[in-house]
């Protein structure tokens, strides 16, 4: 069987996977000829599913989160599956309950995260009459794929999106806190603006005011006259005239 074909990190878990599977498929071996038609129909099939999975991180997991929740539940998610790759027979690791805070708040309550459960493999069953999310590596997802190929084809891809949340995420907060600035200069222009009007208008208060008074100083103070008689002769006239 062809080797999953997967990045340098992986390559321990890749081995470990294929000594499983080997395992796993002692019981039943496919013949020489079986196994060259599983080996070009896995690559197409390993091609199928990461464009599934690229399309599930993108549509669900990011395009309907902000990035903290995306990060939250894609974090969570490689948590089980690595744990899962890297110690497939440990079965310590292949089932969590649905009551765990940390599936219930970083998976299950985001959205897009019990789809992304599923699309990883896991499935609910009932043990111990608790609800439980199980991952079984003997099941086949669909051949020639096992449920440990999906897994680790669907870890690698959500491995390359947290690194992609993270670089957006910075971006989005440095073009933030440039907005940010951008709009903090606005407003203080706008009250420099304002204060200005403000001195302006006091200045020409002001101005008015000095104006006012140097004119009011300016114009001579009006003066009081005796009241003259305008008549040609006043009585008194006329008496002192009589002989």
């Amino acid at each position: 069987m062809a080797s999953l074909p997967i990045s340098s990190p992986y390559q321990r878990r890749s081995d470990i996977i294929k000594a499983a599977e080997a395992r796993l498929a002692s019981t039943n071996p496919s013949t020489t000829n079986q196994s060259s038609s599983l080996d070009d129909g896995k690559a197409e099939a390993i091609r199928v599913r990461s464009i599934e999975f690229e399309r599930l991180a993108e549509r669900n997991l990011i395009g309907k989160n902000t990035y903290v929740d995306a990060d939250k539940v894609i974090t969570t998610l490689l948590r089980l599956t690595k744990n899962i790759l890297d110690d497939p027979t440990n079965v310590q690791f292949q089932s969590i309950k649905s009551t765990s805070k940390i599936l219930t708040n970083n998976v299950l309550g985001i959205k897009g995260g019990q789809e992304a459960l599923v699309a990883l493999g896991f499935r609910t069953k009932v043990i111990n009459f608790t609800q439980t999310w199980t991952f079984d590596p003997a099941s086949r997802a669909a051949a020639p794929l096992s449920l440990l190929n999906v897994l680790e084809i669907g870890t690698e891809i959500m491995q390359r999106k947290v690194q992609e949340i993270h670089n957006r995420a910075e971006k989005t907060k440095v073009h933030s806190l440039s907005k940010k600035e951008e709009e903090e200069e606005r407003r203080k222009q706008a009250l420099a603006s304002i204060e200005d009007d403000r001195l302006k208008v006091k200045d020409r208060a002001a101005r008015e005011s000095l104006i006012a008074r140097y004119r009011a100083a300016e114009k001579p103070a009006e003066r009081i006259h005796p009241m003259i008689d305008s008549s040609p002769t006043s009585p008194i006239d006329k008496d002192s005239a009589s002989p």
